[in-house]
């Protein structure tokens, strides 16, 4: 992709990103707090903070990408409790138990992603600075966009069968609540497929060059900036969770 049209995309997604999470974070500081509010709300101020900042994105693109996948999972499992064990794990889902998880998420993920900043410039490498970036990079690819696609997948996959399993059968949950659930998931994958299977896919493909030498590197670098502008629209996605979730939100818009 031409610098020209990654500067369009980003653009786009600056423009549209900033008004859109700026009012779901309106919506949700208003909102009486429940789990799923304030997995948003964090969600929310991840993509806002990254699109305010973007021109100096290289550190906080990292933040961005990795601490959303970590919330998307987490969002994932909330939904997965609320309509599988409904009032069996209920405690889990406390206000005070989503608050900690996403303090957990964000000092994991800015601890991780501060190694990088012995990179000081993350297009141009040197040969000790590529090896580790190629390690970081195979590392994360498993122990964070991995565990949390299939964690991701899972979820989905179980909320799905409890909706079809109860069709027929006396529900604990309104059938509504549980359509909204599907489709929150829904959107959560749609973010998964579009946003970050390219980059992360291209941790996998950095590290067989490596080995055989497949691909030209121009070629490698053309594809890792078309995966890296991609994965910059996930702050859209988002916002569409709160215009999928349960009326209150609606209604607060």
């Amino acid at each position: 992709m031409s610098s020209v049209g990654s500067l369009s995309l980003y653009a786009i997604t600056v423009v549209l990103g900033i008004p859109l999470n700026a009012l779901a974070l309106w919506v949700l500081i208003r909102k009486k707090k429940s789990s799923i509010s304030i997995y948003m709300l964090n969600l929310a101020a991840v993509d806002f903070l990254f699109l305010l900042f973007l021109p100096i994105k290289m550190y906080l693109s990292f933040i961005n990408l990795y601490a959303n996948l970590i919330l998307l999972a987490v969002i994932s499992v909330d939904r997965y409790v609320a309509i599988v064990f409904p009032l069996r794990i209920s405690r889990l889902r406390q206000p005070k138990v989503a608050w900690l998880l996403c303090l957990l998420c964000w000092d994991n993920v800015t601890a991780n992603n501060c190694s990088l900043l012995i990179v000081q410039c993350y297009e141009k490498l040197t040969a000790e600075d590529a090896a580790f970036v190629i390690s970081y990079r195979l590392y994360v690819f498993f122990a964070i966009y991995l565990t949390s696609l299939v964690t991701a997948l899972f979820c989905y996959g179980n909320v799905v069968r409890v909706l079809i399993m109860q069709r027929r059968q006396t529900e604990l949950l309104r059938r509504k609540k549980k359509i909204h659930a599907a489709k929150i998931k829904a959107v959560i994958l749609i973010t998964y497929i579009v946003c970050f299977i390219p980059y992360n896919s291209t941790h996998i493909t950095g590290f067989i060059q490596t080995k055989i030498n497949a691909f030209s590197p121009n070629s490698l670098l053309t594809i890792r900036d078309v995966a890296l502008c991609l994965s910059v629209s996930n702050s859209l996605f988002h916002s569409l969770i709160i215009y999928v979730a349960p009326s209150s939100s609606r209604n607060s818009i």
